[in-house]
Parts: C-alpha cells; sequence; structure tokens
C-alpha cells in the first residue's frame, strides 16, 4: 500500500491518495473540516474501483469540481519529497 499527500489548496492539511494493491484511492477532507471519524470524501472500491492514476485524476476531478490539471499537479506535488 502507498499513502501520499493530496496537496490541493483547502483540501491539503488531511487529504491522500495512493495504490492499495491494484486499485487507486484518494481519502479527501477539506481544511479545517474534523476527519477523527473518517475522510469527508472516499474514492475507493466498491464505489469506484479505478486502475490508473489518470483515471483517479479525472475522478477526484469530478467529485471535486476542480480541473484535471489542478488535481494532477496536487498529486505531483504530494509525491514529491
Amino acid at each position: 500500500m502507498s499513502a501520499h499527500g493530496f496537496l490541493l489548496d483547502g483540501w491539503d492539511d488531511a487529504s491522500t491518495r495512493g495504490l492499495d494493491v491494484d486499485h487507486y484511492y484518494a481519502q479527501l477532507t477539506p481544511n479545517g473540516v474534523d476527519d477523527s471519524n473518517g475522510p469527508q470524501v472516499w474514492i475507493a472500491p466498491a464505489a469506484y474501483v479505478i486502475g490508473s492514476v489518470t483515471d483517479l485524476a479525472r475522478t477526484i476531478a469530478a467529485v471535486l469540481d476542480r480541473s484535471v490539471e489542478a488535481v494532477d499537479q496536487a498529486m505531483a506535488r504530494g509525491a514529491v519529497g
């Protein structure tokens, strides 16, 4: 299992994304929202079965109503370091 930060403005404090076996996932919580009971947005099987990082970026963009480019950049920033 891998986990990386998801560094999108307004979502960067507690959000992560990664690969679990052979499916990509995201656990997203907007900044300032308590996530002690789990993320506000779960993108993971069974609701979402995502087999590529490109499809994950597209799905996050659609769910958060952001551009794919902004999501892709946020994912890239979180993968560094």
